[in-house]
């Protein structure tokens, strides 16, 4: 499973942590794990963010130009194998 921890740090920026479990509930460790922020009611604001491995939890930070919702889209890829989701945040 795939699980995405935002914060808003007040500076217009987020903390994200992305955490990938097996089946069984151990954390999975040596994924890529990426995010494509993306501003459903205006374009142009996209970024994307490569998170970095901190002892099996993926983490970054990710400037968010404008307030409002935004659609996270997580993909993680590991032995050739990759799973995406969805998550929309508020700003």
């Amino acid at each position: 499973s795939l699980i995405l921890v935002a914060e808003n740090d007040g500076a217009g920026m987020k903390e994200v942590e992305v955490s990938l479990l097996d089946r069984d509930g151990r954390a999975l460790t040596g994924a890529k794990v990426t995010i494509l922020a993306m501003r459903p009611a205006k374009g142009g604001f996209d970024a994307v963010l490569e998170l970095k491995n901190d002892a099996g939890l993926y983490k970054g930070r990710l400037s968010l130009p404008l307030k409002g919702w935004w659609d996270f889209k997580v993909t993680a890829t590991i032995d050739n194998r990759s799973v995406e989701e969805t998550f929309r945040l508020k700003a």
